[in-house]
């Protein structure tokens, strides 16, 4: 749906990318482009039987008719490598397809209407009792339908959007928001997992149970160090050994030889790397940031790089969100030379999903 954040994004003058805060994506996604394709496939089966193309593979009609080397690249990247290749063909002959729809403003793409189906703007806008057929266009195997154009109005969405600020402001001004900081977020993690190891006690009364308690308790006191961006992986641990923190993004690895990764506009860097030389610290953390939401799935793993004290090391790895999303992980990494894979997470839907793998 809409999900872009930056202006770098923009792939053509025919679809414009618009820059909206995630909350604010998240409403107009749910409340207000989702009511507007339920509406068009209501006489065409459920809105479930068609999948959301991604529509930063999205190229339009112009760019397909123009009679040059990127339309013949246009053809074998999104017409056959995206659609077409997809279609199969059962053992009984029948053809296996999801027919997938896109959102645009394009109104060239959309040059047909169903007055069948209505934007559904008196149920989305206050005051709002405008009564249209819903603008769409078709690409078409045959006579199947492979790909739905489905046009929304621009107007009636910054209409929309102008509704939902101004319901913002009310409840702003009837309430005060706080804001957790990174150090409050990590900081109620880690209760979270103080909590558990202290539940361990009445089973069980070890030393080294009492012992990850006053670590983490000491982690709290600790302010993290770097930026905090829009989103941020923080490693911390309590020893004068060399601990690194990479991160596989889909441009590139972020690493202590390779600071800064760009992908698609936004900026990735490592902007605190401790105990490569000295002075070497008791108390090190390593921090990647983010200047933006970034694009596609991230892999994070832990680097045992050189032993200066110990050969097994604690340590705790923290996935902070500006918009409140995060998880920690209190992990235990032994020997020189040994790589764990901890994470794996990816924006998506204005949602962190964090998978765990290991």
């Amino acid at each position: 749906m809409i999900k872009h954040n930056v202006t770098e994004s923009v792939f053509s003058a025919s679809n414009p990318i618009i820059s909206l805060k995630p909350e604010i994506r998240k409403k107009v996604n749910s409340d207000f482009l989702y009511p507007i394709l339920e509406s068009f496939f209501s006489n065409k089966g459920r809105l479930d039987k068609y999948e959301p193309f991604d529509v930063d593979k999205l190229r339009t009609e112009i760019e397909f008719n123009n009679k040059s080397n990127e339309s013949e690249s246009y053809v074998q990247s999104y017409i056959y490598k995206e659609i077409i290749q997809v279609i199969k063909k059962q053992t009984n002959g029948k053809i296996k397809f999801t027919p997938k729809f896109v959102i645009t403003f394009d109104n060239d793409l959309t040059p047909f209407f169903d007055p069948k189906t209505l934007y559904p703007y008196s149920k989305v806008l206050k005051n709002c009792r405008i009564r249209r057929a819903i603008n769409y266009g078709t690409l078409k195997i045959g006579k199947g339908v492979i790909l739905y154009h489905i046009r929304i109005e621009l107007q009636r969405l910054i209409d929309f959007i102008k509704q939902l600020e101004l319901g913002e402001q009310m409840e702003s001004s009837t309430s005060i928001k706080t804001q957790e900081s990174s150090e409050q977020r990590r900081n109620r993690l880690i209760d979270s997992i103080i909590r558990n190891k202290t539940a361990l006690l009445q089973e069980n009364e070890t030393e080294e149970i009492h012992n990850d308690i006053k670590r983490l308790q000491q982690l709290k006191e600790q302010k993290l160090k770097g930026e905090s961006g829009i989103l941020r992986v923080n490693l911390s641990w309590n020893t004068t050994d060399d601990l690194d923190l990479h991160i596989e993004t889909p441009n590139g690895e972020i690493s202590y030889n390779n600071k800064t990764v760009e992908n698609e506009g936004i900026i990735a860097s490592l902007d605190a790397d401790a105990n490569a030389g000295t002075p070497l610290t008791s108390t090190p953390q390593e921090n990647v940031v983010w200047d933006g939401i970034p694009q596609g799935k991230h892999k994070i793993k832990i680097h045992f790089y050189n032993r200066n004290e110990c050969d097994e090391i604690h340590f705790t790895l923290s996935i902070l969100s500006k918009f409140g999303d995060g998880r920690i992980y209190d992990k235990v990494i032994k020997n020189k030379g040994t790589i764990l894979t901890i994470a794996e997470f990816e924006y998506a839907d204005n949602r962190l999903d964090i998978k765990d793998l290991n």
